[in-house]
């Protein structure tokens, strides 16, 4: 079975790392620096912190991965990790959630309000250069 890897910055920091590496700056609204400022530099970017997608609600959303795969685990939570020394493994936590959908809502209901989201993702307007699902 596939697994689902999110994001929850607006921008891989590896990517960021790359840019250092590259000798380029990044985009001010990437990261900020150990100040608490927005920063184009790179090593500053590295040494403060990736900014959430979606502002403070990315931080949230982030938070909670955080508290579910990190603190609920066992393993390392975001101030804990730096990246820098991975000899020991990286500390990673994970958190699995299965919902029996017949305790929550009757089936019914459900395929009926699931089959109206997948619905209306599949009729939305598209980029003309994008292909159909």
């Amino acid at each position: 079975m596939p697994t689902l890897d999110i994001a929850t910055s607006v921008v891989a920091q590896g990517r960021i790392a790359q840019a250092g590496r590259e000798g380029r700056t990044i985009p001010s609204d990437w990261a900020i620096g150990p100040d608490g400022l927005p920063t184009v530099d790179p090593v500053q970017a590295l040494a403060g912190a990736v900014l959430p997608m979606g502002g403070h609600q990315g931080f949230g959303l982030a938070f909670m991965i955080d508290v579910l795969a990190g603190s609920l685990s066992g393993a390392l939570v975001s101030p804990d990790i730096t990246g820098d020394d991975l000899s020991g493994g990286q500390g990673t936590g994970h958190c699995f959630i299965a919902i029996h959908v017949p305790s929550v809502i009757p089936m019914r209901s459900y395929k009926r309000s699931l089959s109206r989201v997948t619905d209306a993702v599949h009729e939305a307007p598209r980029r003309a250069d994008l292909p159909p699902f």
